[in-house]
């Protein structure tokens, strides 16, 4: 009876197991994985949320190896592993950034086809044996490209970076691109374009982003030659002749030189340095009848002393002349806008008025100036302020000038400008350049290549500079491909700039 009684207990609880058996667990998505890894202690363990597919959450990538998910998730949906169809994985050495306390890719960034993960929300330390997919590499151009318009279109959310050079200061661009590129949020989505004078500047230049920065930066790097007939005759004058120069006032040409470039552009001279993330100015705010937002100046310089607001040209605009001057080597500018409000015309106007009055309209004034004064007469009421901390000036001038700005600017600034005569790039240090922090720009010095002309040339060398290039687009080449005068012709530049650290080798 007793042997009876425990048999059918026992029915009954095999019965009940296999019930159990049978009703579905949740998964392992829906109440997190116990991620352990061997040497952890029992109390380090950690219960890891859910893994969020490209399809729920867009994901973008940040220096420093850590995922970031835009929009934030609600705090009922932590997030730790992101997997993204594209992006471009940056190495970095996690050294704490400049003033603005974030972490800084100082190392090259990786090549898009090695497999990098990228964890957010995940404290430091903490491990899992459990891998996620490794990132896919980053798409590469179809060989059919060959327009500038058409590789554009390739990126998903451009942000545009507009720039300009001659061969005195061309040293300044590979070193602001770089910087841009390990900052960014977003380095997958930056256009950057660069307005030349010259073929020989464009062949250079080429040369110079082909050989020493990342092909990621160079497929998204759009470089032209500046059309000569753009510029109204002007009349040179001022103390420094360098800035007539005629990339100098490509900033007003982007929407000619580059048609393919739509919505904001970040327009940055090439004796900048950049700390922080560009991707933040993509939203800025700016008014309906903004067409840029610029740092105005009002600690150094006043309308009055660029413009004479007494001229006859000049006196029916009203100017307050104790209203803001600002630089105009750094804006943020909306291309619609400005092609609405017809800027470029306005600035041709008083460019064209300024040489028929002897520079009696600016040019004679405190300030001095070339570009800026016929932007501030054009713009009249029509633009906005960008932070300080955005633009931090007059790095290439006199300590006066650069100690009356912002002071948290001064602090933690995210972009530097060396406004002024003493670039960082001169190998020996004036007594007067102030020594502004010159040593952050040399730390990312971005040197030229050293000219090596092949004696086994063969007939099938080329004779010109590639098409490609000449387009405006990218083509990897060696010296060995590239036409032997040009190079010779590169290497006389070289021997011809004793002042300039083209090695990026200071005294």
């Amino acid at each position: 009876m007793i042997r009876s009684r425990r048999l059918r207990i026992a029915v009954v609880g095999l019965l009940f197991l296999s019930l159990i058996w049978l009703i579905p667990q949740p998964s392992a998505v829906n109440q997190g994985n116990l991620y352990h890894h061997p040497g952890d202690r029992e109390s380090d363990h950690v219960v890891a949320p859910a893994v969020v597919r490209r399809a729920q959450l867009p994901a973008v990538v940040v220096p420093g190896g850590q995922g970031r998910i835009e929009p934030d998730p609600a705090p009922e949906q932590p997030v730790n592993v992101i997997e993204v169809d594209k992006v471009v994985p940056v190495e970095t050495d996690h050294r704490q950034g400049q003033g603005n306390g974030d972490h800084v890719a100082d190392t090259e960034p990786a090549k898009p086809d090695s497999g990098h993960v990228f964890f957010a929300n995940r404290a430091p330390g903490s491990h899992s044996s459990e891998q996620p997919k490794a990132l896919k590499p980053a798409a590469r151009p179809s060989a059919n490209i060959s327009t500038v318009g058409e590789m554009y279109q390739t990126i998903e959310r451009p942000f545009n970076i507009l720039t300009s050079c001659d061969m005195a200061t061309m040293i300044g661009v590979p070193t602001l691109l770089l910087s841009i590129y390990q900052r960014s949020s977003r380095p997958q989505d930056l256009a950057f374009f660069v307005a030349v004078d010259t073929e020989s500047a464009l062949g250079r230049l080429r040369r110079w982003l082909s050989a020493a920065l990342p092909s990621d930066i160079n497929l998204h790097t759009f470089v032209r030659v500046m059309p000569a007939n753009l510029l109204p005759k002007r009349k040179p004058g001022g103390s420094r002749p360098e800035l007539e120069a005629e990339p100098n006032f490509a900033r007003f040409f982007f929407a000619e030189i580059f048609p393919e470039a739509t919505g904001r552009a970040f327009y940055i001279d090439s004796d900048c340095l950049v700390l922080g993330d560009v991707m933040e100015l993509q939203t800025l705010s700016l008014k309906e009848n903004e067409v840029m937002a610029v740092k105005e100046t009002c600690e150094t310089y006043r309308l009055q002393d660029f413009i004479n607001v007494n001229h006859t040209a000049v006196k029916p605009l009203g100017i307050d002349p104790d209203h803001c001057a600002f630089n105009a080597g750094v804006f943020l500018w909306d291309v619609a806008k400005w092609k609405h409000f017809n800027i470029t015309a306005e600035v041709l106007k008083w460019i064209s008025l300024n040489a028929a009055s002897n520079n009696a309209i600016y040019g004679r004034r405190k300030g001095g100036g070339v570009t800026q004064p016929a932007l501030m007469l054009a713009l009249q009421g029509k633009h906005g302020h960008l932070p300080p901390i955005w633009h931090v000036n007059s790095m290439g001038g006199g300590q006066a000038a650069y100690g009356r700005q912002d002071k948290d600017a001064l602090a933690s600034p995210k972009l530097m400008h060396w406004s002024g005569a003493r670039k960082p790039w001169l190998r020996k240090t004036p007594d007067n350049i102030s020594g502004i922090k010159v040593q952050a720009w040399r730390d990312k010095c971005v040197p030229e290549p050293p000219v090596v002309v092949s004696s086994t040339a063969t007939s099938l060398a080329m004779t010109a500079l590639p098409a490609r290039w000449l387009a405006g687009l990218f083509v990897p080449l060696t010296d060995a491909e590239l036409p032997t005068t040009f190079l010779e012709q590169v290497r006389s530049l070289q021997e011809q700039s004793p002042l300039v650290a083209l090695n990026c080798v200071f005294d």
